[in-house]
């Protein structure tokens, strides 16, 4: 599980101090390489330091409706329609909704809740009893540094091993999951809601530090992923219980599902092609985020493509009024823009799409899905970066103009 902050308002500073700031911060800039920035204005920079509408609000409440729906939705246009959504809508309009349930709508199962409650229990295990080394995350906003037991690609490692031992002693099916899918569908949203409530009364009724409610997980890859957007700023709840849990593998395997189903076959070139730029796209992805986090960890003494990193010195404060310091990187792919690493997201979501060969608009959910997400995170991040650093994100924006491809956006 992520983390979740719940943070609380502090009273910005005066506007005299924000103008002595900013007059510190001309007087100590550089004229070669990005002198240290100011202080943020803002001593906080999480969500309930942030206005917002009452638009705004009610905008963010819609998805903990649609998203379910969606998920149904595409379950059902695949059991009995093809994967044609369109079908779907046409079959509940003649027959109702109740009746297109019936018959091709998931159901609770001994087998789904059985699965599910051996596969919470088992990787619950692993978490707890698997060693690996302890890595923090961003500070919070209250001025905590938590702390992750990263053992989670040996938790994948080990859970692959027992199915396929499992599989081939003959006590699993290997089949079991498309064979019970409707089952362990339903269970999925079972769990991710039950999650969600508890992560929230968790927070609330007993948090780990009244400033930041917080939950712990593993991930594969956590050193870095601890200090990415999903895990500083992204708050435990809905979002990311019922997300992980039901949203990515009803979702994000949406073209492997509709494969079971309705097989096509591409031309060996094809394959090579698309298979080689998700190749491509994972790559990037991953030295673009190792490129920032060795430079963090070396505190800017790594080489960058060969040469010196540069980077901006982002001073800040947390609530504790306590004040720290963070590095904006500003050469290598993030000298190509603030966003490179979902550059890399985007080729891979692409490639994972067009490997299926079809029209179907379905089957390209994903990269549809991950293009609107991750723009949308940008405007998030950049909101967050601006608020945390001030002055000194200005800077950076500066250094690199382009947020997410150069010279278009």
């Amino acid at each position: 599980m992520k983390r979740l902050h719940a943070t609380q308002r502090v009273e910005p500073f005066s506007i005299a101090a924000t103008l002595s700031l900013e007059k510190y911060h001309r007087a100590s800039r550089k004229p070669s390489l990005l002198a240290d920035s100011t202080v943020s204005n803002r001593a906080t920079w999480g969500r309930s330091s942030l206005r917002h509408s009452w638009l705004r609000t009610l905008f963010s409440s819609a998805p903990v409706v649609l998203a379910p729906l969606l998920a149904l939705s595409c379950f059902l246009a695949l059991a009995g329609y093809e994967g044609s959504l369109s079908k779907l809508s046409a079959a509940i309009l003649q027959d109702g909704l109740v009746s297109v349930l019936r018959v091709h709508g998931p159901s609770f199962t001994v087998q789904g809740m059985t699965a599910m409650i051996c596969w919470l229990a088992f990787q619950a295990m692993l978490f707890y009893y698997l060693p690996g080394p302890t890595n923090t995350g961003q500070r919070t906003p209250a001025g905590h540094l938590l702390t992750y037991r990263t053992n989670g690609l040996l938790a994948w490692v080990i859970t692959h091993v027992v199915f396929a031992s499992l599989c081939c002693v003959g006590i699993l099916d290997p089949g079991f999951v498309p064979r019970n899918w409707g089952g362990l569908f339903a269970a999925m949203n079972l769990a991710g809601f039950l999650l969600s409530s508890l992560a929230y009364l968790k927070a609330y009724l007993m948090p780990t530090h009244p400033e930041d409610r917080t939950f712990s997980d593993f991930f594969i890859n956590e050193a870095w992923y601890l200090r990415t957007i999903d895990i500083a700023h992204d708050h435990y709840g809905f979002y990311l219980a019922w997300g992980c849990i039901t949203w990515v593998p009803s979702m994000y395997t949406l073209q492997a599902q509709y494969l079971g189903l309705y097989p096509t076959s591409v031309s060996p070139l094809y394959l090579l092609l698309i298979f080689g730029t998700g190749i491509a796209g994972y790559a990037l992805f991953r030295s673009v985020n190792s490129q920032k986090d060795r430079v963090r960890r070396s505190r800017g003494k790594a080489l960058v493509w060969g040469k010196p990193a540069e980077f901006i010195r982002a001073k800040y404060r947390t609530l504790d009024g306590m004040e720290h310091e963070s590095i904006l990187l500003c050469s290598g792919w993030w000298g190509w823009s603030r966003h490179a690493n979902y550059v890399g997201d985007l080729l891979l979501s692409f490639a994972m799409c067009a490997l299926v060969s079809t029209s179907s608009l379905l089957v390209w959910f994903y990269i549809t899905f991950m293009a609107i997400l991750l723009v949308h995170r940008c405007l998030r991040d950049e909101e967050r970066g601006r608020a945390k650093y001030g002055l000194s994100w200005e800077e950076y924006c500066r250094k690199v103009p382009w947020r997410l491809v150069p010279r278009i956006w």
